[in-house]
């Protein structure tokens, strides 16, 4: 009975968890994107949705256009109209077991009204739980996202 109690209390659970913050940069007008992300659950993400196997820690420019596409879906900014905001790939860097990913999109207007959605990896865990950072100035609003939940105005 302990060995089954011992071996319960020891079991690696992983944690399934992203940050993004979005901060709006007012001189050069435009939404500035840092996405944390574990390198091993992307690399899941990326090999699903490609067919094909995908290494993050050994990946050149040629991981660009399948990891923007998968952003482009799982993350979306949407005016107050409900356009979507294009968003452009800046760099991406790797840090131990997580991959940040920088991005950019134009934003001419008061940063008011924005939807976020964030959906980054739902499609392979029910317990992933995204934090979006969203700043404007020295304003700083933050929100939790977990699957079933529906776009926030930020």
């Amino acid at each position: 009975m302990l060995t089954s109690l011992l071996a319960g209390v020891l079991t690696f659970h992983p944690l399934h968890a992203s940050v993004c913050t979005i901060e709006y940069n007012a001189q050069s007008h435009r939404f500035e994107l840092s996405v944390r992300v574990y390198r091993d659950d992307l690399a899941r993400a990326l090999s699903t949705t490609s067919g094909h196997p995908i290494r993050i820690d050994s990946a050149g420019p040629e991981l660009d256009v399948p990891l923007l596409r998968y952003l482009e879906k799982h993350l979306i900014l949407r005016g107050p109209e409900g356009a979507t905001l294009p968003l452009a790939l800046e760099t991406r860097e790797n840090d131990q077991d997580v991959l940040w990913v920088h991005l950019a999109t134009e934003w001419d207007r008061p940063p008011t009204g924005i939807q976020v959605e964030d959906t980054i990896f739902f499609e392979l865990f029910t317990d992933q739980t995204n934090l979006v950072h969203f700043k404007v100035g020295t304003k700083v609003k933050s929100s939790l996202f977990q699957p079933g939940e529906s776009p926030r105005e930020f």
